[in-house]
């Protein structure tokens, strides 16, 4: 039986908690949290700020590296001559890697 995850889209953001700390958060499209990456007053256990929201945006991504990965996978199954179609795919998971990486 698959498992239903949260539907993306996905983003992220450094938030200020109570306690005067941060923390960083992957949050669905109603700003539910999804996932807490850190809480950190300025830096914790060597994890910088830059891995922090590294980390953030691949897992933001996510939603989206599956659909991609599930419409490539589909197009191979189907018919992999329809060059239209793959341009659009390629298209597609060029935008979802550098959403991943941030580039």
């Amino acid at each position: 039986m698959e498992h239903k995850h949260t539907p993306g889209p996905w983003g992220w953001s450094h938030r200020e908690i109570p306690s005067g700390n941060y923390s960083t958060q992957v949050y669905d499209a109603n700003e539910k949290e999804i996932a807490t990456i850190a809480w950190y007053p300025v830096r914790q256990n060597n994890i910088t700020t830059t891995s922090r929201e590294a980390n953030a945006r691949l897992i933001a991504a996510a939603p989206d590296l599956l659909q991609s990965c599930r419409g490539m996978l589909h197009a191979l199954e189907t018919d992999c001559r329809d060059t239209d179609k793959w341009a659009a795919l390629m298209g597609e998971a060029v935008a979802v890697i550098a959403k991943a990486t941030g580039a």
